[in-house]
């Protein structure tokens, strides 16, 4: 469709229109982007009154912009999207929701006089969970595992 130097890949959307003069006709055909393949190529609606044979010179419209509605549409949905996600988040994935005031870590046990149940013959690592006072992103419970030993490789 296009000549080397075009550059539909920049200037062409899907939508825009394509007009051209037929060369045997002389009447203005319009067609519509389809899809823009690459620079030299696009799809259009439908196909033109006749073959073209030779290159023949056109012009494009741009489609105009959508709506406002539309955007603000799209920008409530992703909203609505995050907020469910981090509603079904659990445990330490959980932050800044109501369970992002738990912090999960793990401590290296020792094999006497430790608070934390041990589940091994002489160390392991116990899993412990913490109240805060405060909500959490899940970034700030991340950092806080990082500086916790048993969990330093968290990341």
């Amino acid at each position: 469709m296009g000549q080397v130097g075009s550059k539909f890949l920049q200037e062409l959307r899907v939508g825009d229109a394509i007009v051209i003069q037929h060369p045997t006709s002389l009447l203005e055909e319009t067609l519509i982007v389809g899809m823009v393949l690459s620079d030299v190529s696009a799809s259009v609606s439908s196909a033109f009154s006749s073959d073209l044979v030779s290159s023949t010179p056109f012009y494009f419209i741009k489609a105009p912009p959508e709506e406002e509605k539309h955007q603000e549409e799209e920008k409530e949905k992703k909203k609505k999207k995050k907020k469910m996600d981090e509603q079904t988040a659990f445990g330490t994935y959980a932050g800044g929701t109501e369970k992002g005031r738990l912090i999960t870590y793990r401590v290296v046990t020792r094999h006497r006089g430790t608070r934390v149940k041990k589940s091994g013959a002489y160390r392991g690592y116990a899993i412990v969970k913490e109240d805060a006072n405060v909500e959490r992103s899940r970034e700030d419970l991340l950092d806080i595992r990082a500086k916790k030993k048993g969990d330093r490789h968290c990341m």
